[in-house]
């Protein structure tokens, strides 16, 4: 299948980034768009933000593959059909700040604490309560069965996730394959606050067995950042949507990279000639047009300005270059 946007990695980051999205949306206005999500969350005013605009749009397939949590199933609310992989897994759950205290604490400055940590609690609170109504919107489940849901954070499967309403129907392509979740994975997930799948084994990769602490650290970068590897016993190919200045010229949204090779058709190629037509023949008639004239800089010996600190500044320079002169 061929998507329109992959938001994949970080919700809030370079590839799930929401001004992107509507720069896309503006541009398929009035046409369906499909939309690929393959992430494990992050922030949840850029799914705001997303589900915002697939509101706007009014004609958004979001399709679900890997395992998805939090902020990306939030972006996916304002779509107008969900579908998802008989493979992906689904999570929603409870908001959450970073809360990070290591002082020494009078009893004022516990006070002081307590009420910031209460007024976090207050804002969590309703950034909960936004997304419960989202999820009843599309669920037609009552709020306090999907806030139960939701302190409970479970995974559920992709059965549960059509049986809830989060998803409209199942789709099973040949492409898509079960997640895997690797050692790295399952403890970058534990470390932001996600739970880990009822009996999925986590499964070391071949970066987590290797020694030194670098390749640990780096190993669990890739499993918190980017879609999850699939389980095939042959690798399946590495495709990368990228933008170019030049594609966009041409009305070219996007190109999907296959393991390093990309195809364009022939009228995206005749729309790629004819922008470097244009840009040839402009770069021609600048280097044809005359210059501007400049007037020359000439050094009379005299100062304009009456700085003080400027005059004794250039006689010191000036007896210098005497000294310098006198010796040599």
């Amino acid at each position: 299948m061929k998507y329109n946007l992959q938001l994949t990695g970080y919700v809030g980051g370079w590839d799930f980034d929401a001004d992107y999205v509507r720069y896309i949306l503006a541009q398929l206005d009035g046409q369906r768009v499909d939309v690929l999500i393959d992430s494990l969350g992050g922030r949840v005013d850029t799914a705001l933000s997303i589900a915002a605009a697939f509101r706007a749009h009014g004609d958004v397939h979001v399709h679900f593959v890997g395992m998805n949590a939090s902020a990306a199933t939030i972006a996916s609310m304002g779509a107008k059909e969900v579908t998802i992989d008989q493979n992906a897994m689904y999570l929603v759950h409870r908001s959450a700040f970073d809360v990070d205290v290591w002082a020494r604490l009078d009893s004022d400055d516990i006070a002081a604490l307590i009420s910031k940590l209460e007024g976090m609690q207050a804002d969590l609170d309703k950034i909960d309560s936004v997304v419960v109504g989202m999820y009843a919107a599309r669920t037609k489940k009552d709020p306090s069965a999907l806030l139960a849901l939701m302190q409970v954070g479970g995974w559920l499967t992709s059965s549960e996730a059509v049986e809830w309403g989060f998803a409209d129907s199942l789709t099973d392509y040949d492409s898509e394959h079960a997640p895997e979740l690797t050692a790295s994975m399952a403890q970058a997930m534990v470390a932001a606050g996600i739970p880990l799948p009822a009996g999925v084994d986590a499964v070391e990769s071949e970066a987590a067995r290797q020694p030194g602490l670098l390749a640990r650290i780096l190993d669990a970068i890739k499993g918190i950042m980017t879609p999850s590897a699939t389980a095939a016993e042959e690798p399946a190919p590495e495709v990368e949507s990228r933008r170019y200045e030049l594609l966009i010229q041409a009305g070219i949204t996007a190109i999907d990279i296959v393991d390093g090779s990309a195809t364009l058709s022939a009228d995206q190629l005749d729309a790629l000639e004819a922008i470097y037509i244009q840009q040839t023949q402009t770069i021609a008639e600048l280097r044809a047009a005359p210059g501007d004239t400049t007037s020359a800089v000439v050094d009379d010996g005299t100062w304009a300005s009456g700085d003080s600190q400027l005059s004794e500044y250039v006689a010191s320079m000036e007896r210098a270059a005497a000294m310098y002169k006198k010796y040599n």
